[in-house]
């Protein structure tokens, strides 16, 4: 196994992968824009190595009948832009004078949507096993306090969920396509009370004369990025920081993977005043950033969640994911999901503190996500199931 610092020191045959965020040119745009590296607090450290070619893969294997494969892993100096929150941990840490920070993190950063962190053919418990054993020893040697795997999918999880890894859940909203044949056939699923609320918030828009208009890919113009941008700036100017991306960053994104990209712009009297960015994959459609220059109600709900799940029916996706927290989503008919993330601590006082910790922490999780379940808005005869993991989640 090999640590590879840049994206153009990794072997191109590894990137396989449709999912956006942990694709060669989403990590290369972070990298060429400054985004991640030098300090930033992400430091890339991207896992290499080679599994014995098992079986015909699906693409052409490695001449010596070994197939190449990589894990998206960082070197983190803070907990920011990572959305499963270790900020108490890194506290205990400094309370008994010890170093939380340099950690190891898995993740796609800045992202808080489940996914592929490996590249490769499957992932095997032996191969994780090996891999595990390894990062842990690279803990030690390096004096890093701990390592964790953030949002990985279902078949990820099952293979690094072994040995005394901790797994830690959260819950998320997310949007599930079941055939709707378009937005009215989707809100007839609706309670008649929660109907009628969203044709209000949504006949608002329209009484206040703002124009939707979706732009995809190369229709992105650089005008539409600028004020995107600037839109991206205030959402976080009003937390009291400033967005972890570059402008650069987005411009390189558009310009090496705009198809994976659809900006919703709204304009008041042919003003843009507000702006939200999509990313889109082969069956999900997945809501990053939005921002807006004029505060009008229910701008936000249309933008964020209506177009999306418009999108959703029109391109058939199956999922529809909008990003971290918001109750409010629950409404709108976004079902509380488990995500699920795995940690490894190299102390084994902090480890075993920690374990303790998420098994308190995950029965309220569970509780809270039964509470949002009876809170959704679908009438008894199309309420969904309750999804409980992410095999149930795809």
């Amino acid at each position: 196994m090999q640590w590879k610092n840049t994206i153009e020191s990794v072997s191109d045959s590894v990137w396989q992968l449709d999912y956006p965020f942990t694709s060669k040119e989403f990590l290369s745009a972070l990298e060429l824009s400054g985004s991640i590296g030098d300090q930033t607090g992400w430091q890339p450290k991207y896992l290499t190595g080679q599994t014995a070619q098992e079986s015909q893969p699906e693409g052409l294997p490695h001449p010596d009948g070994r197939n190449d494969w990589l894990l998206t892993c960082f070197l983190k100096d803070h907990s920011y832009g990572e959305y499963v929150f270790d900020w108490g941990w890194a506290e205990a840490y400094d309370k008994y004078g010890l170093n939380y920070y340099p950690k190891l993190l898995i993740a796609a950063p800045f992202t808080p949507a489940t996914g592929p962190r490996w590249h490769g053919q499957s992932i095997t418990p032996s191969t994780a096993k090996s891999i595990q054993q390894f990062l842990q020893e690279q803990c030690y040697e390096f004096n890093w306090s701990s390592i964790h795997y953030l949002f990985p999918n279902h078949e990820e999880r099952l293979a690094f969920n072994q040995g005394d890894w901790l797994q830690r859940i959260g819950v998320q909203f997310h949007w599930f396509n079941r055939d709707y044949q378009n937005f009215e056939h989707y809100l007839s699923h609706f309670k008649a009370r929660k109907r009628k609320d969203v044709k209000k918030e949504r006949a608002t828009i329209e009484r206040e004369g703002i124009n939707i208009e979706r732009l995809a890919g190369h229709q992105i113009q650089p005008q539409d990025l600028e004020f995107f941008y600037q839109c991206y700036q205030i959402t976080y100017m009003r937390r009291g920081m400033q967005g972890y991306l570059t402008p650069q960053a987005f411009s390189i994104m558009l310009a090496s993977m705009g198809e994976h990209m659809i900006l919703v712009k709204a304009t008041l009297k042919q003003r843009p005043v507000a702006c939200a960015l999509y990313f889109i994959d082969g069956d999900n459609l997945y809501g990053r950033y939005w921002g807006c220059t004029h505060d009008i109600p229910a701008l936000h709900f249309e933008l964020c969640y209506y177009q999306g799940i418009e999108i959703c029916i029109e391109k058939r996706l199956k999922k529809f994911d909008p990003g971290t927290q918001g109750e409010h989503k629950i409404s709108r008919g976004f079902e509380p999901v488990i995500t699920h993330s795995l940690h490894w601590l190299a102390r084994p006082e902090f480890h075993s503190a920690v374990q303790n910790f998420l098994i308190e922490e995950s029965e309220h999780i569970l509780h809270y996500q039964l509470d949002c379940y009876d809170r959704l808005p679908f009438n008894e005869q199309h309420q969904p199931p309750l999804k409980t993991s992410l095999l149930e989640n795809k």
